[in-house]
């Protein structure tokens, strides 16, 4: 090798190592810059990521802070809602105690008025009420239980009319077929348990029709009054045989609640009223004429009685005059001379109002 080429050679591995070295440290440079940016970045990164931080920290005591009194008034709801429903459970026990006891009320007065001697009772303890209320008094606008013909006919009431005349009624009214509906399961049973009580009700009618108060009876009216204790107890036998009403009008038989037998017992007491103030009329005509002479006889002592006060005034004031000119001045006269300590006379005054003479009104033509 000449020492050309070698000189060559080595100026270009010189030259090619200066080169390497120098691309060496440019990537080396460029590591370090890359890292110094990514480290910026990062840095930069973290800073933003606390700020977010506290911004959510901040929103979130902000939101925290807002949704507070909601929060409060929820658990008050709750609470409240609570309270409720544990009053709403104690009631609900406590209306199924009710229930529970109405129940065993309701059945013992079922199972009482089961009994013939109950259900009368209760009939004529209503009939007795009803008659009260209308302004009738027993014993003498109405009487019970009294009997005819040896006790044969004994009916609930005789209501009394003016004139001698009467209403016999009735209260003794069957309920069984109206008590089994009432305790019935199911529709049907209750449909075939108040046509049963329909039934019964035009038996009843007929055996009243048969018992012919309005001939036994003297001054009995020509019908008969069929007093039934409740409404009910008509309307569930009319609802199921709709010509009763018209089967015991045609039996001379009158149906009557407590609502109808009221107007009817409250027109006979107006009726015994009017007949009363009828009968009264003559006395009340001779009380008037006997009033009228004792108030003329009572005018004339008042008048004179007037006449009287006027004297007594009259000589009231000329006593006073005499007092005055007479007395008073020989009094003053002994106190000024001292020969008295007694207390001075006291001023006495007239009497200015005379008796008003009574006014006497024209009679008109």
């Amino acid at each position: 090798m000449t020492p050309a080429t070698l000189t060559f050679f080595l100026l270009g591995a010189a030259l090619g190592g200066a080169l390497a070295w120098y691309l060496a440290r440019a990537r080396a440079e460029g590591r370090v810059l890359a890292a110094e940016a990514r480290a910026d970045a990062l840095e930069r990164l973290g800073v933003f990521q606390q700020t977010l931080t506290d911004d959510f920290d901040g929103r979130q005591k902000a939101i925290e802070e807002l949704v507070r009194p909601l929060s409060e008034q929820l658990a008050g709801y709750r609470e409240q809602t609570a309270e409720l429903e544990r009053t709403r459970l104690g009631d609900l026990g406590q209306v199924k105690d009710h229930l529970t006891r109405l129940t065993d009320h309701t059945a013992q007065i079922a199972g009482a008025l089961r009994s013939t001697h109950t259900r009368g009772r209760w009939g004529e303890i209503t009939l007795r009420r009803t008659a009260e209320l209308a302004g009738l008094s027993d014993h003498c606008d109405f009487s019970e239980q009294v009997g005819a013909e040896g006790g044969r006919l004994r009916p609930d009431m005789r209501v009394h009319l003016p004139g001698g005349r009467e209403i016999v009624i009735d209260a003794k009214v069957p309920l069984d077929g109206y008590l089994k509906a009432l305790e019935a399961a199911d529709d049907a049973a209750r449909g075939a348990a108040l046509r049963e009580h329909a039934v019964y009700l035009r038996r009843h009618v007929d055996a009243l029709a048969g018992r012919e108060y309005q001939s036994r009876l003297s001054g009995s009216h020509d019908f008969v009054v069929l007093f039934l204790p409740h409404d009910a107890l008509l309307g569930a036998a009319c609802e199921h045989d709709r010509e009763l009403t018209e089967y015991a009008l045609r039996k001379d038989v009158v149906f009557a609640t407590p609502t109808t037998l009221f107007a009817l017992l409250k027109a006979v007491a107006n009726g015994w009223r009017e007949a009363l103030l009828a009968q009264n009329a003559e006395e009340i005509v001779g009380l008037a004429e006997v009033m009228q002479e004792r108030l003329v006889t009572f005018a004339d002592h008042f008048q004179r009685l007037g006449g009287s006060l006027g004297k007594a005034v009259d000589t009231f004031n000329k006593a006073l005059g005499s007092f005055e000119t007479r007395v008073l001045p020989t009094s003053r006269r002994i106190r000024e001379l001292g020969a008295s300590r007694a207390k001075p006379l006291p001023e006495i005054e007239a009497i200015d109002v005379q008796p008003r003479e009574p006014r006497r009104p024209e009679l008109s033509a």
